[in-house]
């Protein structure tokens, strides 16, 4: 009933946005859309899952495990789908953390650091994305001189978070502070993580953090793989940025790839927020209107391709991530009965 109650909270909210937007006005422009302009950005989408589930099969093999990528790719669809149920990205890694921890036959610590650190690549490409964006709109003038400054000082201490982030993540002072901190927070609920790791009886938050850390310094090592993550993670960010701007030319509007990027990062943004509401539907069309409109794109269009976005995304999202967790709980309880 909860999760009810929050899908009717999403649908209310992309209907009080339709209707601030206008139907009479979206109408029109959704109508130019044609069957085939669909099939290809659904493809797109498609290459940016499978990328994504990539870059994950390349850290795993990396940290000396075997897994089958169509096992990886399963995986990861289906933690997305449960993901789409809770619009919780804890809920999200954590999947892909027990379900790996299972296929790969990993420690909890090792399957943990290699989600951990596939989030870690992929916030880093956004980010990057996003101030590369943020600093070409500003020299190009796309952005009004008396905020350009602005930009521009947030694009700095974007980076220098990016930079002294990762340098403090490799520090071994750090690491022992955050073990000990780690270890006062986990340290309750060892007992339910034991319940769930069945066929890790020996699981201890000494050892997962031990394994946590091993491993984690062990794939940054591995610098060939790092590479190809990167590569992978890049591919993935940029099958969202072509959907969103393909979207924006279906409509009769070339959009500059740079807004686009930060427009998608908004979004992702958005969907982080911890609020339940299932993929964060009528919050993530509104925020990505919000976005373009301040950019300067006419706002029937910009409502209008969110509009298409979600309908895009949907048509393969919740069908192809619903049959993957259909089939991996169906294989993993005929397991268990076995």
């Amino acid at each position: 009933m909860v999760h009810l109650s929050w899908i009717l909270v999403g649908i209310l909210a992309l209907v009080l946005f339709i209707n601030y937007m206008g139907v009479n006005g979206l109408l029109p422009i959704l109508s130019r859309v044609n069957l085939i302009t669909i099939v290809l950005l659904v493809l797109v989408e498609l290459v940016g899952f499978v990328l994504y589930g990539t870059t994950w099969y390349v850290l795993i093999r990396s940290a000396g495990h075997q897994i089958k990528f169509s096992m990886c790719q399963m995986v990861t669809f289906a933690s997305v789908f449960i993901s789409f149920l809770t619009s919780s990205g804890f809920i999200l890694e954590s999947m892909r953390v027990v379900l790996g921890s299972r296929e790969a036959r990993m420690h909890t610590g090792e399957s943990a650091s290699t989600v951990i650190l596939h989030r870690v690549v992929y916030i880093i490409t956004v980010l990057v994305s996003t101030v590369t964006a943020m600093l070409a709109l500003s020299i190009r003038g796309r952005i009004p001189n008396a905020e350009a400054l602005q930009v521009d000082v947030a694009s700095g201490a974007l980076l220098i978070v990016i930079i002294v982030g990762v340098f403090v993540s490799l520090s071994p002072r750090f690491i022992h502070t955050l073990q000990s901190i780690a270890s006062s927070i986990i340290r309750p609920i060892m007992g339910h993580v034991q319940r769930l790791q069945k066929h890790e009886a020996s699981w201890t938050v000494e050892r997962f953090l031990t394994e946590y850390e091993n491993t984690f310094r062990l794939l940054l090592l591995n610098r060939c793989d790092m590479l190809l993550a990167f590569l992978s993670s890049i591919g993935d960010w940029s099958c969202s940025i072509i959907l969103l701007w393909g979207v924006l030319a279906t409509l009769g509007h070339v959009a500059s790839i740079w807004i686009v990027i930060i427009t998608m990062a908004v979004g992702e943004m958005v969907e982080i927020i911890p609020i339940p509401v299932p993929g964060m539907i009528g919050l993530y069309e509104t925020s990505l209107t919000a976005t373009l409109i301040t950019f300067g794109v006419p706002a029937p269009i910009s409502a209008s391709a969110a509009i298409l976005l979600r309908l895009v995304t949907s048509v393969f999202d919740i069908p192809a991530t619903g049959y993957a967790a259909y089939r991996y709980g169906y294989r993993v309880l005929m397991k268990d009965f076995s």
